[in-house]
């Protein structure tokens, strides 16, 4: 789909389904980058892919990049997420 489509509609969700399938399998590197793409999409999903990059980034052991990361997705996005990726969010947060 993203090889023969790349700039297909449904590019950026396939982006998504890709970076939890690569999260799921431990590849964080790999995840962050499809991430990196859902976010720059500008998408419906770039909201969540923001806060899936400093997932990843916490993953790789690079906590200064995460806690920046982690911080922006709260300042940009929190009140979009209420409770869930909100929560989520500042607890990754305070334990880095």
């Amino acid at each position: 789909m993203i090889a023969n489509y790349p700039n297909g509609a449904a590019v950026p969700l396939a982006y998504y389904k890709k970076g939890l399938a690569l999260v799921r399998l431990g590849q964080q590197d790999r995840a962050r980058e499809a991430w990196q793409a859902v976010s720059a999409s500008g998408g419906k999903d770039a909201e969540a892919a923001t806060y899936w990059i400093a997932r990843c980034s916490e993953g790789l052991g690079d906590n200064g990049r995460a806690l920046a990361e982690y911080a922006d997705f709260l300042a940009a996005y929190e009140p979009a997420f209420g409770e869930r990726l909100g929560e989520a969010a500042v607890d990754a947060h305070a334990q880095i």
